[in-house]
């Protein structure tokens, strides 16, 4: 008999916890017990503690013990290469901006804007076109997900709806799921464009709120430094109100950070009928700015404002996760793509309408008999070089909490290769990230 290595221990309120990372299950522990297992003495456990143990794969096989690594590396390397019967293509539909943001990560493209003719939309919805029936043909599709975002997407929501309808009326001809998710700043949302999303099942609409009144408007302001916080606000009642879910972003750093707590309470004093329904919140770190928390600073800012999400229902606690597979398909080799309205293509979208970033093109793909090419620099920096097989010499595949974290995103790993992030690989700060985050999790659903 053996212990999983899929474990973790956990002291709340006067109570010892021990956690099967795997599958979610948690079991409540008498302290000799705890003692018993964080010494690894399951000899010295009662027979009906060894058989709850066992039933819920905390005590596995020796072969299964063994195979620990070995099985996350496959899985991980599945997930990497495995051709699905799902989709997803997020499409940058312009690098123009109606706003200023004080530290947006584009804000090198500020006095840049590319104005894109019809001719040039033709072509990507041609290529798009021909890149997707492609997909649909050989790869049995079940799924097709467009993720629009910018710049601002709403600049061109006319092109957008035309491209979701294209989408959803071949969804239904073929038997074949389509949705679309929207990144957005909120502001130009008007009625037409919310009765177009309504017809094309746009799954939600991810809008940015910083702060209260005068810290929204100081960070996220017109180009004209006319502030957006009242429209953005009355646009996101519109959207909920015709149930379209709505996720609030919170970009948090040490300037806002302060605001955080009223501006959730006011979110929920003003959408109460509506959170947890239509209506969500999710809290980010700003990354690149004079005011950004490090990762590991920002693990108990993050914590302590989720109690509140947890208490509003704007969030769930969970304690499950989804398996061991890649992060997302930055570090992947399958059919997902990052693409501009040029039909550039990108391994992260972060680094999107910066063309000496981009890996190949729509039309390169489709001319190469719709294969990835491969061997270009900025493709495996992502799909080799941030590779959990690469970074961190391979340890995270041995981790107790790679199913919760995926070994960290992508491109946070290159920075981190780079050293323009801390590393918190070091010193295991990763996983006392993660710890905190279930441990948080844990703590809300015993107080239910």
């Amino acid at each position: 008999m053996f212990l999983t290595k899929n474990k973790a221990f956990f002291y709340l309120k006067n109570n010892y916890y021990i956690l099967n990372t795997e599958n979610g299950a948690l079991i409540k522990l008498d302290k000799n017990s705890y003692e018993h297992l964080k010494n690894k003495n399951i000899k010295k456990l009662s027979n009906e503690e060894v058989n709850i143990l066992r039933k819920n794969g905390f005590i596995i096989d020796k072969n299964e013990y063994n195979n620990f690594y070995f099985n996350n590396r496959n899985n991980y390397l599945i997930s990497k290469h495995l051709k699905s019967d799902s989709l997803k293509i997020d499409i940058a539909v312009t690098n123009k901006c109606n706003f200023s943001c004080t530290y947006c990560f584009e804000k090198e493209n500020l006095n840049n804007y590319i104005n894109v003719n019809e001719k040039t939309k033709n072509e990507f919805r041609k290529n798009l076109s021909d890149y997707i029936n492609n997909k649909i043909k050989n790869n049995n599709l079940k799924k097709i997900t467009i993720v629009w975002y910018g710049g601002e997407p709403t600049l061109e929501y006319d092109f957008i709806n035309k491209i979701n309808k294209e989408y959803y009326e071949l969804g239904k001809e073929k038997d074949i799921e389509f949705n679309n998710i929207i990144i957005s700043n909120g502001y130009l949302i008007n009625d037409k464009f919310i009765s177009e999303l309504k017809k094309y099942n746009t799954s939600y609409i991810q809008i940015t709120l910083d702060g209260e009144k005068d810290m929204h408007n100081h960070r996220r302001k017109l180009k004209s430094n006319k502030g957006t916080y009242n429209q953005i606000l009355n646009n996101i009642e519109k959207l909920i109100s015709n149930k379209i879910e709505t996720v609030i972003r919170i970009n948090i750093d040490k300037e806002n950070f302060k605001q955080v707590n009223n501006l959730i309470d006011t979110i929920n004093k003003k959408f109460s009928k509506f959170v947890g329904k239509y209506l969500f919140i999710d809290l980010s770190r700003v990354f690149g700015s004079e005011y950004s928390y490090t990762n590991y600073e920002f693990k108990d800012i993050k914590n302590n404002f989720t109690h509140k999400l947890f208490k509003y229902k704007f969030l769930e606690p969970i304690i499950s996760n989804n398996g061991v597979n890649a992060f997302c398909s930055a570090e992947c080799d399958n059919d997902d793509l990052v693409i501009d309205i040029f039909g550039n293509v990108y391994k992260c979208w972060n680094y999107v309408y910066e063309k000496d970033k981009a890996y190949t093109t729509l039309k390169e793909i489709i001319d190469n008999d719709f294969k990835i090419i491969s061997r270009n620099k900025n493709r495996l920096d992502y799909v080799e070089k941030a590779s959990l097989l690469t970074v961190n010499e391979g340890e995270c595949l041995s981790c107790e909490f790679l199913r919760y974290c995926k070994g960290l995103c992508p491109d946070q790993r290159k920075r981190m290769i780079e050293g323009y992030e801390e590393n918190i690989y070091k010193n295991d700060k990763c996983k006392e990230i993660v710890y905190s985050y279930i441990e948080s999790n844990i703590k809300e659903i015993l107080s239910y």
